[in-house]
């Protein structure tokens, strides 16, 4: 049967972005945009080690890059700036962890563009307001567009490269544990559309990630959960073939102290 996979979609890309000898469906709709980009962020891996001081949320090398106060301050203003969902009612639709895996993720981002050059431009709330329930102002929506930003940077500059076996097999292995052997049949079938299907950068970005991650050693306050970024998704689906994670996998429970 003729493959499905078509392209691979970055969640976050920027609509219309194309790249030299890849393929990429991009989120070109706010809604759906807003909906992976809070997926992302609640994606996490489980109970982190302890740090120093309980007012920092996250360590990212030898200073505290989220603090929580910084937490406190989202919270507290998109709370104020909330607006009615489809039922009337107003209902936060995010949590502390939420903001503070977008924060992390705009603190690496930003390390990353340091080290390979290249700077983040925030995309307007305007653009994202209407996938929220809250004001266009709100230090949430405001946050989303940083991080988005900074993303749609980091992805155009990675370099198109080849993709090796060992990465090829790993999305391979995840589209067809999540149900898909109609499609993916053998690997020795597939492996070379899985190679044209627009994973290069996704994959070279998720390389960098990982080397940034383990050379500053991020560490989490107890009460947060270590987060898995999302990278590239298989079309159509929630199924994650892409992702790098920021600490260690446990089996604790994620605990919300709203």
């Amino acid at each position: 049967m003729p493959s499905q996979l078509g392209v691979i979609r970055y969640p976050g890309a920027r609509a219309g972005a194309n790249r030299p000898r890849e393929r990429v469906i991009t989120m070109s709709r706010a809604r759906r945009l807003a909906s992976t980009v809070v997926a992302a962020a609640l994606a996490v891996t489980g109970l982190a080690a302890c740090n120093r001081s309980p007012g920092v949320a996250v360590y990212f090398g030898d200073q505290g890059v989220v603090t929580e106060a910084e937490v406190q301050r989202i919270w507290d203003d998109t709370s104020a700036k909330l607006t009615k969902d489809n039922e009337g009612k107003l209902v936060m639709p995010i949590s502390r962890q939420t903001i503070m895996t977008l924060e992390l993720y705009v603190a690496a981002l930003r390390e990353l563009g340091k080290e390979k050059g290249f700077t983040g431009t925030p995309v307007s709330a305007a653009d994202l307001a209407p996938s929220f329930t809250m004001q266009p102002d709100a230090a949430f929506i405001t946050l989303v567009g940083e991080y988005q930003g900074w993303m749609n940077a980091a992805q155009q500059s990675q370099p198109v490269g080849s993709i090796s076996e060992p990465d090829l097999r790993e999305v391979y292995d995840r589209i067809k544990t999540a149900g898909y052997p109609e499609t993916y049949e053998t690997f020795a079938g597939q492996g070379e559309q899985l190679a044209q299907a627009g994973l290069g950068s996704a994959i070279s970005l998720r390389n960098a990630l990982r080397a940034e991650i383990a050379d500053l050693h991020v560490r989490f306050n107890p009460r947060y959960s270590a987060p898995t970024m999302v990278l590239a998704q298989y079309p159509n689906t929630q199924v994650t073939v892409v992702d790098v994670a920021f600490g260690p996998g446990a089996s604790a429970p994620v605990i919300d102290l709203r």
